[in-house]
């Protein structure tokens, strides 16, 4: 069972997202977003605990395996605020069409690389980065949220 160790918030970010292909490389010419601005992101991190429990032993003794993160991440921006001469990608409902209008969808079983970048909020002028391999998605959520707030 993991035992809860840290956890923080970061307010914005610019996270990235790439696939892993089957030799293990990091496929960087189809990212699954890039450069992307994010909101609200969580991280969770903890140790898988290991319970060893040798024969003769009185009591058992523990020791930390893996660390694991939990990441959630609020809100995702994907309209690009620079460039408003750019118009909206066209969305059609038609099964067959293509469009150039792409969902960002984490597929199951698939291994990716996250890569979060953000600004020190205490300390202007200070950038930290973190990289997380072996990124999976566990679930997906959709919240109805009320814009009369």
């Amino acid at each position: 069972m993991p035992l809860p160790l840290n956890c923080f918030l970061i307010a914005e970010a610019t996270v990235s997202i790439f696939p892993v292909d089957a030799e293990g490389e990091v496929d960087i010419s189809d990212p699954v977003f890039e450069g992307k601005q994010a909101e609200s992101i969580r991280i969770a991190e903890s140790f898988e605990e290991i319970e060893d429990r040798p024969t003769g032993d009185r009591y058992p003794t523990f020791r930390h395996g893996a660390q694991l993160h939990a990441i959630e991440i609020g809100k995702l921006w994907e309209l690009s605020l620079d460039d408003t001469s750019t118009p909206p990608p066209e969305i059609t409902l038609d099964a067959g069409a293509s469009s150039p209008a792409r969902d960002h969808v984490l597929l199951r079983d698939q291994e990716y690389v996250l890569c979060i970048v953000w600004q020190d909020e205490e300390r202007p002028g200070s950038w930290h980065a973190r990289t997380y391999f072996g990124v999976f998605d566990r679930s997906r959520e959709i919240g109805a949220e009320s814009f009369d707030e």
